[in-house]
């Protein structure tokens, strides 16, 4: 297993382990608009100029996890309100199997239009960790966790002084490794759709001191 940065071609293997991943929890919406779907949503991310997406792959050199967000969420989420035809498009074989699904799109695009923190839907400015998981429950959990280890590294190593994401309540087993790992708790919330959700946050400028003492370091070298 190793940990490398994921690429634009990563698109179809991203959205395979979301897909694998996210559909062991009822409530998780993406997975049910389809693969189609999904592998448009990353090929989006993973054109931002501010995505930070991290990837494990075992021996075979297959993608088996991946933890990804942003740098800056509003850019994320202005990415996404410019390809909606395209993501719309994307998602008609979902559609078309589960009509019902497009008045969950509509809730979910509001956050996105307005760049706000909607119903606690998103954390809609600044870093953002949007996705962590694993293709299936064999993965080796130590290997898993440095893979979320290394995205908030990477992020650290770009200047982000803390990254928000949200848990929902039901992953009770992730929300665990969170707080275990240091991540405290910003807010909890009820989306409009009736789910518990929490925000959560990583204080990166604590966790790691060096590598942001290093940079600011460099910075001054450089004036």
């Amino acid at each position: 297993m190793h940990i490398r940065l994921a690429k634009p071609c990563d698109a179809t293997a991203l959205a395979r382990v979301y897909l694998l991943s996210a559909t062991r929890l009822r409530h998780y919406f993406l997975p049910k608009l389809g693969f189609r779907f999904l592998r448009k949503y990353h090929e989006v991310l993973l054109s931002e100029r501010n995505c930070v997406a991290v990837c494990l792959e075992d021996d075979a050199g297959e993608v088996v996890a991946f933890a990804s967000g942003s740098l800056k969420a509003e850019e994320h989420m202005a990415a996404l309100a410019s390809r909606k035809l395209g993501l719309l498009w994307a998602s008609i074989p979902g559609l078309a199997r589960k009509p019902t699904l497009l008045v969950g799109m509509r809730k979910r695009a509001r956050p996105v239009a307005s760049h706000e923190l909607h119903n606690g839907y998103i954390a809609a400015t600044g870093p953002r960790l949007e996705f962590w998981g694993a293709a299936n429950d064999s993965s080796n959990p130590a290997e898993v966790v440095a893979l979320l280890n290394a995205w908030l590294k990477v992020s650290a190593e770009c200047g982000a002084k803390q990254v928000q994401f949200e848990v929902d309540d039901e992953n009770v087993k992730v929300r665990r490794i969170h707080l275990a790992l240091g991540a405290h708790v910003v807010r909890s919330f009820q989306t409009a759709d009736g789910q518990p959700r929490t925000v959560m946050c990583y204080e990166l400028s604590e966790m790691f001191r060096d590598t942001q003492s290093m940079r600011s370091g460099q910075h001054r070298s450089s004036v």
